[in-house]
């Protein structure tokens, strides 16, 4: 009699999952959201179309949400780990997160950049990745709003604006430099980052 065959551990499904997420991310890195193929992505991750499907089931639909939330999760999560560890300044804090924005996982400088620039682009085409984007986003906004109370009250900051003015005001920075670097502007987040924290000076 066969013995019966042994079951797939769940480290091997994370690690079949994690190479489909990251030929996802590459495909779609180079060639944007809606021009990467399926086929181009199985051909990627040198895996069977069957294999793909059978870890998302949804097809590219399924790869692109779960790309969406794997580049932004990183970046909310670090946000949040911060809570309650001790203060840095203002220029350390801005040029880090810069720097998490643009490291998406597994991809270089360029194509990471390429990816955030598409991945607003898929807001205004599908309501389902609009609200999943918009929910991190958010996510990222509380956790700016929150450092920079806590950077109000170690005296880094001017404290004549609120802390939701001053965390929009950081966030829509650190996404222009985001989008500068898409165009091929030379970026310094640490330079960048030293100013606002002059002009945001008690």
């Amino acid at each position: 009699m066969l013995g019966r065959m042994p079951r797939v551990s769940e480290s091997h499904q994370e690690r079949q999952a994690a190479r489909i997420l990251a030929a996802a991310r590459a495909c779609f890195a180079r060639r944007g959201f809606h021009a990467a193929s399926m086929d181009e992505i199985v051909a990627e991750a040198a895996m069977s179309s069957s294999t793909v499907y059978r870890y998302f089931p949804e097809g590219k639909k399924a790869l692109v949400k779960a790309v969406i939330e794997g580049w932004f999760r990183p970046v909310v999560e670090w946000l949040e780990s911060l809570d309650g560890q001790r203060i840095v300044t203002l220029e350390d804090l801005f040029a880090q997160a810069v720097e998490r924005v643009f490291a998406a996982k597994d991809l270089g400088a360029d194509e990471s950049v390429g990816l955030v620039m598409d991945i607003s682009a898929v807001w205004a085409r599908d309501p389902e990745l609009r609200r999943i984007s918009v929910g991190h986003y958010r996510r990222m906004r509380e956790g700016i709003r929150v450092l920079v109370e806590r950077l109000q009250a170690d005296g880094q900051i001017t404290t004549r604006l609120p802390a939701a003015e001053i965390a929009a005001l950081l966030h829509h920075l650190a996404m222009g430099l985001v989008n500068g670097r898409a165009v091929g502007e030379t970026v310094d987040a640490r330079a960048t980052g030293v100013a606002v924290a002059r002009l945001l000076a008690p």
